[in-house]
Protein backbone atom coordinates (compact mmCIF):
# COMPACT_ATOMS: atom_id res chain seq x y z
CA UNK A 1 0.00 0.00 0.00
CA UNK A 2 1.35 3.41 -1.03
CA UNK A 3 -0.03 6.19 1.20
CA UNK A 4 0.34 9.97 1.28
CA UNK A 5 0.80 11.82 4.60
CA UNK A 6 0.60 15.54 5.34
CA UNK A 7 1.97 17.73 8.15
CA UNK A 8 1.03 21.34 8.88
CA UNK A 9 4.07 23.58 9.27
CA UNK A 10 4.17 27.34 10.00
CA UNK A 11 3.40 28.61 6.51
CA UNK A 12 3.01 25.50 4.37
CA UNK A 13 1.89 21.88 4.25
CA UNK A 14 4.63 19.25 4.04
CA UNK A 15 3.86 15.94 2.31
CA UNK A 16 5.49 12.55 2.56
CA UNK A 17 4.88 9.15 0.92
CA UNK A 18 5.19 5.86 2.77
CA UNK A 19 4.80 2.22 1.74
CA UNK A 20 3.36 -0.57 3.88
CA UNK A 21 3.03 -4.29 3.29
CA UNK A 22 1.33 -7.10 5.16
CA UNK A 23 2.51 -10.60 5.99
CA UNK A 24 2.10 -13.35 3.41
CA UNK A 25 -1.14 -15.33 3.51
CA UNK A 26 -1.42 -18.86 2.13
CA UNK A 27 -4.76 -19.24 0.38
CA UNK A 28 -6.22 -22.44 -1.06
CA UNK A 29 -9.79 -21.11 -1.48
CA UNK A 30 -11.48 -17.66 -1.38
CA UNK A 31 -12.74 -18.37 2.13
CA UNK A 32 -9.14 -18.53 3.39
CA UNK A 33 -8.61 -14.78 2.84
CA UNK A 34 -8.56 -13.06 6.23
CA UNK A 35 -9.58 -9.46 5.48
CA UNK A 36 -9.85 -8.55 9.15
CA UNK A 37 -6.25 -9.59 9.68
CA UNK A 38 -5.11 -7.46 6.72
CA UNK A 39 -6.98 -4.44 8.07
CA UNK A 40 -5.56 -4.80 11.59
CA UNK A 41 -2.03 -5.22 10.20
CA UNK A 42 -2.21 -2.12 7.97
CA UNK A 43 -3.90 0.00 10.66
CA UNK A 44 -1.14 -0.92 13.10
CA UNK A 45 1.60 0.01 10.65
CA UNK A 46 -0.01 3.38 9.87
CA UNK A 47 -0.45 4.11 13.59
CA UNK A 48 3.19 3.32 14.30
CA UNK A 49 4.27 5.60 11.44
CA UNK A 50 2.19 8.55 12.64
CA UNK A 51 3.26 8.05 16.27
CA UNK A 52 6.99 7.83 15.53
CA UNK A 53 6.92 10.75 13.09
CA UNK A 54 4.74 13.12 15.08
CA UNK A 55 2.43 15.47 13.26
CA UNK A 56 1.81 13.33 10.17
CA UNK A 57 -1.79 12.66 9.14
CA UNK A 58 -2.97 10.18 6.53
CA UNK A 59 -4.13 12.16 3.51
CA UNK A 60 -4.89 9.55 0.85
CA UNK A 61 -4.18 6.04 -0.42
CA UNK A 62 -2.28 6.46 -3.67
CA UNK A 63 -2.02 2.78 -4.56
CA UNK A 64 -3.21 -0.53 -3.13
CA UNK A 65 -1.76 -3.62 -4.77
CA UNK A 66 -2.35 -7.31 -4.07
CA UNK A 67 0.41 -9.64 -5.30
CA UNK A 68 -0.64 -13.21 -6.07
CA UNK A 69 1.68 -16.14 -6.75
CA UNK A 70 0.91 -19.77 -7.43
CA UNK A 71 1.19 -21.87 -4.28
CA UNK A 72 1.73 -25.60 -4.18
CA UNK A 73 1.01 -26.54 -0.56
CA UNK A 74 2.64 -29.41 1.26
CA UNK A 75 0.15 -32.24 1.81
CA UNK A 76 0.26 -35.17 4.19
CA UNK A 77 -1.28 -38.33 2.73
CA UNK A 78 -0.79 -42.05 3.41
CA UNK A 79 1.86 -43.94 5.35
CA UNK A 80 5.57 -43.48 4.68
CA UNK A 81 8.17 -45.56 6.57
CA UNK A 82 10.10 -43.61 9.18
CA UNK A 83 13.58 -42.52 7.99
CA UNK A 84 16.34 -44.48 9.72
CA UNK A 85 17.86 -41.47 11.57
CA UNK A 86 14.48 -40.78 13.20
CA UNK A 87 14.04 -44.43 14.17
CA UNK A 88 17.26 -44.27 16.13
CA UNK A 89 16.13 -41.11 17.96
CA UNK A 90 12.76 -42.59 19.01
CA UNK A 91 11.22 -39.14 18.95
CA UNK A 92 8.12 -39.56 16.74
CA UNK A 93 4.96 -41.67 16.47
CA UNK A 94 4.23 -42.79 12.90
CA UNK A 95 0.73 -44.25 12.49
CA UNK A 96 0.50 -46.77 9.64
CA UNK A 97 -2.52 -45.56 7.62
CA UNK A 98 -1.82 -47.62 4.49
CA UNK A 99 -5.28 -47.39 2.91
CA UNK A 100 -6.41 -43.77 3.41
CA UNK A 101 -5.03 -40.22 3.34
CA UNK A 102 -5.93 -39.26 6.91
CA UNK A 103 -2.44 -39.14 8.37
CA UNK A 104 -3.06 -35.63 9.81
CA UNK A 105 -6.02 -36.98 11.73
CA UNK A 106 -4.09 -39.92 13.17
CA UNK A 107 -1.05 -37.78 14.01
CA UNK A 108 -3.29 -35.41 16.03
CA UNK A 109 -5.06 -38.29 17.77
CA UNK A 110 -1.77 -40.02 18.62
CA UNK A 111 -0.70 -36.84 20.43
CA UNK A 112 -3.98 -36.25 22.27
CA UNK A 113 -4.63 -39.91 23.15
CA UNK A 114 -1.18 -41.56 23.35
CA UNK A 115 -1.16 -45.35 23.32
CA UNK A 116 0.78 -47.35 25.91
CA UNK A 117 1.86 -49.91 23.29
CA UNK A 118 1.58 -50.46 19.53
CA UNK A 119 1.31 -46.70 19.00
CA UNK A 120 1.71 -47.16 15.23
CA UNK A 121 -1.66 -48.95 14.85
CA UNK A 122 -4.72 -47.09 13.59
CA UNK A 123 -7.01 -49.15 15.83
CA UNK A 124 -5.56 -47.42 18.90
CA UNK A 125 -7.03 -44.07 17.81
CA UNK A 126 -10.18 -44.87 15.85
CA UNK A 127 -12.39 -44.82 19.01
CA UNK A 128 -11.36 -41.16 19.60
CA UNK A 129 -12.04 -39.75 16.10
CA UNK A 130 -15.42 -38.23 16.98
CA UNK A 131 -14.01 -36.45 20.05
CA UNK A 132 -12.61 -33.68 17.80
CA UNK A 133 -14.24 -31.43 15.20
CA UNK A 134 -12.93 -32.28 11.72
CA UNK A 135 -15.63 -30.38 9.83
CA UNK A 136 -14.49 -28.20 6.93
CA UNK A 137 -11.29 -30.22 6.37
CA UNK A 138 -10.61 -32.07 3.15
CA UNK A 139 -8.25 -35.04 3.25
CA UNK A 140 -5.36 -35.10 2.58
CA UNK A 141 -4.95 -31.98 4.75
CA UNK A 142 -2.99 -29.06 3.31
CA UNK A 143 -0.99 -26.75 5.56
CA UNK A 144 -3.37 -23.75 5.30
CA UNK A 145 -6.24 -25.96 6.47
CA UNK A 146 -4.59 -26.42 9.87
CA UNK A 147 -5.72 -22.92 10.84
CA UNK A 148 -9.30 -24.06 10.22
CA UNK A 149 -8.73 -27.08 12.47
CA UNK A 150 -7.52 -24.75 15.23
CA UNK A 151 -10.69 -22.66 14.85
CA UNK A 152 -12.82 -25.81 15.25
CA UNK A 153 -10.90 -27.06 18.31
CA UNK A 154 -10.15 -24.13 20.61
CA UNK A 155 -8.34 -26.22 23.22
CA UNK A 156 -5.36 -27.17 21.02
CA UNK A 157 -2.79 -25.69 18.65
CA UNK A 158 -0.52 -27.22 16.02
CA UNK A 159 2.99 -26.56 14.68
CA UNK A 160 4.32 -28.36 11.61
CA UNK A 161 7.98 -28.94 10.67
CA UNK A 162 9.45 -30.34 7.45
CA UNK A 163 12.16 -32.99 7.71
CA UNK A 164 15.06 -33.18 5.26
CA UNK A 165 17.34 -36.19 5.65
CA UNK A 166 21.10 -35.65 5.62
CA UNK A 167 23.00 -36.06 2.34
CA UNK A 168 26.65 -35.90 1.37
CA UNK A 169 26.31 -32.18 0.63
CA UNK A 170 23.93 -31.11 3.43
CA UNK A 171 23.28 -31.87 7.06
CA UNK A 172 19.94 -33.00 8.41
CA UNK A 173 17.44 -30.12 8.42
CA UNK A 174 14.19 -29.49 10.30
CA UNK A 175 12.38 -26.40 9.04
CA UNK A 176 9.17 -24.84 10.43
CA UNK A 177 6.47 -24.64 7.74
CA UNK A 178 3.43 -23.81 9.91
CA UNK A 179 3.51 -22.08 13.31
CA UNK A 180 0.34 -21.47 15.31
CA UNK A 181 -0.72 -17.98 16.36
CA UNK A 182 -2.31 -19.24 19.58
CA UNK A 183 0.60 -20.29 21.82
CA UNK A 184 -1.31 -20.03 25.11
CA UNK A 185 -3.92 -22.73 24.62
CA UNK A 186 -4.12 -25.76 26.88
CA UNK A 187 -2.71 -28.39 24.50
CA UNK A 188 0.04 -27.89 21.93
CA UNK A 189 0.96 -30.49 19.28
CA UNK A 190 4.11 -30.60 17.13
CA UNK A 191 3.88 -32.50 13.85
CA UNK A 192 6.63 -33.51 11.45
CA UNK A 193 6.14 -33.80 7.69
CA UNK A 194 8.30 -36.55 6.20
CA UNK A 195 8.48 -37.14 2.45
CA UNK A 196 9.66 -39.49 -0.26
CA UNK A 197 9.80 -39.09 -4.04
CA UNK A 198 6.01 -39.47 -4.34
CA UNK A 199 4.19 -38.07 -1.32
CA UNK A 200 4.38 -36.64 2.21
CA UNK A 201 3.12 -37.85 5.57
CA UNK A 202 2.32 -36.27 8.98
CA UNK A 203 3.72 -37.82 12.16
CA UNK A 204 3.57 -36.69 15.79
CA UNK A 205 6.78 -35.34 17.35
CA UNK A 206 6.75 -37.07 20.71
CA UNK A 207 9.98 -35.48 21.92
CA UNK A 208 11.26 -32.29 20.25
CA UNK A 209 14.47 -32.33 22.31
CA UNK A 210 15.43 -35.75 20.92
CA UNK A 211 14.50 -34.66 17.40
CA UNK A 212 17.07 -31.84 17.42
CA UNK A 213 19.63 -33.76 19.48
CA UNK A 214 23.36 -33.15 18.87
CA UNK A 215 22.81 -29.43 18.31
CA UNK A 216 24.33 -28.80 21.75
CA UNK A 217 27.28 -30.35 23.56
CA UNK A 218 25.12 -31.43 26.48
CA UNK A 219 23.49 -34.85 26.85
CA UNK A 220 20.42 -33.65 28.76
CA UNK A 221 17.05 -32.49 27.40
CA UNK A 222 16.89 -29.06 25.80
CA UNK A 223 14.37 -26.25 25.28
CA UNK A 224 13.70 -25.78 21.56
CA UNK A 225 12.47 -22.55 19.97
CA UNK A 226 9.44 -23.26 17.77
CA UNK A 227 10.30 -20.42 15.39
CA UNK A 228 14.00 -20.98 14.58
CA UNK A 229 14.68 -24.48 15.99
CA UNK A 230 17.55 -23.26 18.17
CA UNK A 231 18.09 -25.50 21.21
CA UNK A 232 18.90 -24.17 24.70
CA UNK A 233 20.07 -26.12 27.72
CA UNK A 234 18.98 -23.35 30.11
CA UNK A 235 15.30 -22.43 30.55
CA UNK A 236 16.02 -18.78 31.37
CA UNK A 237 18.12 -18.34 28.23
CA UNK A 238 15.35 -19.98 26.18
CA UNK A 239 12.65 -17.71 27.62
CA UNK A 240 14.72 -14.57 26.94
CA UNK A 241 15.27 -15.70 23.34
CA UNK A 242 11.70 -16.82 22.68
CA UNK A 243 10.17 -13.52 23.75
CA UNK A 244 11.96 -11.75 20.89
CA UNK A 245 12.02 -14.55 18.32
CA UNK A 246 8.26 -15.21 18.52
CA UNK A 247 7.54 -11.66 17.35
CA UNK A 248 8.85 -12.48 13.89
CA UNK A 249 7.85 -14.84 11.12
CA UNK A 250 9.22 -18.35 11.68
CA UNK A 251 12.59 -18.79 10.11
CA UNK A 252 15.59 -21.01 9.58
CA UNK A 253 19.05 -19.73 10.40
CA UNK A 254 21.55 -20.39 7.58
CA UNK A 255 25.21 -19.51 8.02
CA UNK A 256 27.30 -18.57 4.95
CA UNK A 257 29.80 -21.05 3.58
CA UNK A 258 32.81 -20.97 1.26
CA UNK A 259 33.64 -17.59 -0.24
CA UNK A 260 30.53 -16.02 1.34
CA UNK A 261 31.97 -16.27 4.87
CA UNK A 262 33.90 -13.01 4.42
CA UNK A 263 32.59 -9.59 3.49
CA UNK A 264 34.71 -7.01 1.74
CA UNK A 265 34.05 -3.33 1.26
CA UNK A 266 35.47 -1.96 -1.97
CA UNK A 267 33.11 0.89 -2.92
CA UNK A 268 35.38 3.63 -1.64
CA UNK A 269 34.26 5.86 -4.52
CA UNK A 270 30.75 5.99 -3.02
CA UNK A 271 31.91 7.64 0.21
CA UNK A 272 32.21 11.32 1.02
CA UNK A 273 35.61 12.76 1.92
CA UNK A 274 36.02 14.91 5.05
CA UNK A 275 39.05 16.93 6.16
CA UNK A 276 39.28 15.22 9.52
CA UNK A 277 37.61 12.62 11.75
CA UNK A 278 37.79 11.77 15.46
CA UNK A 279 38.28 8.40 17.13
CA UNK A 280 37.48 8.01 20.83
CA UNK A 281 37.67 5.03 23.16
CA UNK A 282 37.34 4.25 26.87
CA UNK A 283 38.92 1.40 28.78
CA UNK A 284 37.22 0.14 31.93
CA UNK A 285 37.35 -2.53 34.62
CA UNK A 286 34.62 -4.40 36.52
CA UNK A 287 33.92 -3.49 40.14
CA UNK A 288 31.92 -5.99 42.17
CA UNK A 289 28.62 -4.88 43.67
CA UNK A 290 26.42 -6.27 46.43
CA UNK A 291 23.97 -7.74 43.94
CA UNK A 292 21.04 -5.56 44.95
CA UNK A 293 18.62 -4.62 42.18
CA UNK A 294 20.21 -7.31 40.01
CA UNK A 295 23.52 -5.43 39.61
CA UNK A 296 26.48 -7.79 40.12
CA UNK A 297 29.30 -5.77 38.52
CA UNK A 298 29.71 -2.17 37.42
CA UNK A 299 31.98 -0.82 34.70
CA UNK A 300 34.46 1.77 35.98
CA UNK A 301 36.49 3.84 33.48
CA UNK A 302 40.25 3.45 33.80
CA UNK A 303 41.59 5.20 30.71
CA UNK A 304 40.66 7.02 27.55
CA UNK A 305 42.00 8.13 24.22
CA UNK A 306 40.85 10.74 21.71
CA UNK A 307 42.58 10.81 18.35
CA UNK A 308 41.86 13.18 15.47
CA UNK A 309 43.07 12.22 12.01
CA UNK A 310 43.23 14.82 9.22
CA UNK A 311 44.08 15.03 5.56
CA UNK A 312 47.42 16.53 4.49
CA UNK A 313 45.89 19.83 3.48
CA UNK A 314 44.14 20.24 6.84
CA UNK A 315 46.67 21.34 9.46
CA UNK A 316 44.65 20.65 12.62
CA UNK A 317 45.40 17.37 14.42
CA UNK A 318 45.57 16.20 18.02
CA UNK A 319 45.97 13.21 20.25
CA UNK A 320 44.67 13.18 23.82
CA UNK A 321 45.00 10.28 26.21
CA UNK A 322 45.29 9.64 29.92
CA UNK A 323 44.18 7.66 32.95
CA UNK A 324 41.00 7.99 34.98
CA UNK A 325 41.27 7.51 38.77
Amino acid sequence: MDAKFEKQLDHRIQTNNARFRTELQRICSPSDINLDELKVDLDGQVDRFTNLASGWNLSSIKEFTIHIARYRPLIGTSYIPTPQPLINKRCIVNVENYFDENCFQYAILSAMFPADRDSNRMSKYEPHINKLDWSGLSFPVKLPQIRHFERNNLNCTVNVYKYFEATKEKKEEIIPVYITRHMHRKLHINLLLISNEVTSHYVWIKNMSKLVAKRTNGKHSTFVCAHCQHAYTNRKAFENHYEDCSRHVYQKIVYPTGDDTQLFWKARSKTESYQFCCYADFESYLEEKDGKEGIVNEHKPSGFCLYTAATNDFIFWTRLHGNVF
